[in-house]
């Protein structure tokens, strides 16, 4: 398949499964050798978030694929996913991963809420993330993640294995990256 078979990316179906896997994946890339900072998963967090954003803007919210042959080449052949709803499975996995590695409750959400009219406005939800993630409500964000994508009628728990299976294929620490 491509990618270490123990991560059981074909069994993430919910946030306690994705807990499990992206954080098992980010030890075994590296991700936490020595001291990680909760402000640098903050950070990287909300970068998340602007990616989504720019997607946005460009008018590309569905996947799409990063075809260049140098990133084909390194990830064995699975090419790179994209696109806006790539990059909110990006935030879910990146919150699951620090969840694991602090081992949070994960069935203890704060309340953020945002009310159903709101789903369809994309930049009023991006804000709601943004501020969800400045008040450490992980697990709401997560939530607020979920729903948003099921009220868009997207399916983003497939997105989020397809992330993870190319995540699988890259380097250490993706070939050097600090944060």
């Amino acid at each position: 398949k491509g990618y270490h078979v123990s991560y059981k990316i074909d069994e993430v179906v919910d946030f306690d499964s994705l807990v499990c896997v992206a954080h098992a994946m980010a030890v075994d890339k590296g991700w936490w050798e020595g001291e990680r900072s909760a402000v640098e998963c903050w950070v990287n967090f909300h970068a998340e978030l602007s990616e989504a954003w720019e997607e946005y803007r460009c008018g590309r919210m569905a996947t799409w694929y990063a075809a260049d042959a140098a990133s084909v080449l390194r990830s064995g052949g699975v090419p790179k996913p994209e696109g806006f709803w790539v990059e909110i499975g990006d935030l879910m996995i990146r919150v699951a991963d620090y969840v694991g590695s602090r081992r949070f409750d994960v069935h203890s959400p704060c309340g953020l809420g945002v009310c159903a009219e709101q789903w369809e406005s994309i930049p009023r939800v991006i804000a709601s993330l943004h501020f969800g993630l400045a008040m450490d409500y992980f697990l709401d964000v997560v939530d607020m993640c979920s729903m948003f994508s099921g009220f868009h009628k997207i399916d983003i728990w497939s997105i989020i294995r397809e992330k993870l299976r190319y995540n699988a294929t890259r380097p250490h620490r993706h070939g050097g990256k600090r944060a």
